[in-house]
């Protein structure tokens, strides 16, 4: 983000999951397509995702060009009709809410941990 141009005004979904899920399924994903599993440990991924994170967070909230609507994943997979309206309404979509529900597919969250 450090490189956008600051002359734009930015609005930007920061997505938000629980990082044991999101390394599961990375973990996955990885050895799906036939690669090999990191060697970095888990909890050095954790720490080191969560810096990058809170940097990115610090970024965006020193900037008065960027608009932030954050976005708790685990909620919005289970159809939460009140984040699709909300961000329906922040970035100005116009979307037909129920049809953006409709296409959530609660059997692809597959690597749930909480």
């Amino acid at each position: 983000m450090r490189f956008l141009p600051l002359d734009f005004e930015y609005r930007c979904i920061m997505m938000e999951r629980n990082i044991d899920e999101i390394l599961l399924s990375q973990a996955k994903m990885i050895e799906n397509v036939g690669g090999a599993r990191s060697a970095v440990a888990n909890d050095v991924l954790k720490k080191v995702f969560g810096e990058q994170l809170d940097k990115a967070k610090g970024y965006i909230s020193s900037n008065r060009n960027f608009t932030v609507f954050n976005v708790d994943y685990n909620n919005l997979v289970t159809g939460n009709t009140e984040i699709i309206t909300e961000l329906d309404r922040v970035l100005d979509l116009g979307l037909d809410v129920g049809k953006a529900c409709s296409v959530i597919d609660n059997s692809l969250y597959r690597n749930r941990c909480i």
